[in-house]
């Protein structure tokens, strides 16, 4: 469609569509276990052939609790891990944990989706 400089357009519309977001947080393996600061979360889009369309990853870092929240994360399936980011937890560099796939759905907080790291 073409407009001309300074003519009104009506009839076009859109939806946006809500994204979905994954809480959860990420401890030691002591007991009491206790939240660790510092620790980057990523959730890369998984799929079984090359696509173009792919949304981008996320990332979030812990906070001093341990808790993240990864938002703005599409429609899709997302393979979530959890990694020592920065040299504030020394003792957990090279510690990881990887998920199964999760998928986000639009306008849902999927809770729960917690890690317990153990240190190197």
């Amino acid at each position: 469609m073409t407009v001309a400089s300074g003519a009104t357009v009506s009839g076009i519309d859109a939806a946006m569509e809500k994204s979905g977001t994954f809480a959860g947080r990420v401890t030691n393996t002591s007991k009491p276990a206790v939240g660790l600061s510092g620790i980057c979360v990523e959730a890369a889009p998984v799929t079984v052939v090359s696509d173009p369309y792919l949304p981008p990853f996320e990332y979030a870092d812990t906070n001093a609790k341990g808790t993240f929240s990864l938002q703005g994360l599409a429609d899709w399936g997302y393979d979530v891990t959890f990694n020592e980011c920065f040299p504030v937890n020394p003792s957990y560099q090279g510690a990881s944990y990887r998920t199964n796939p999760v998928n986000a759905l639009p306008g849902v907080t999927f809770h729960g989706l917690n890690a317990k790291l153990a240190a190197t």
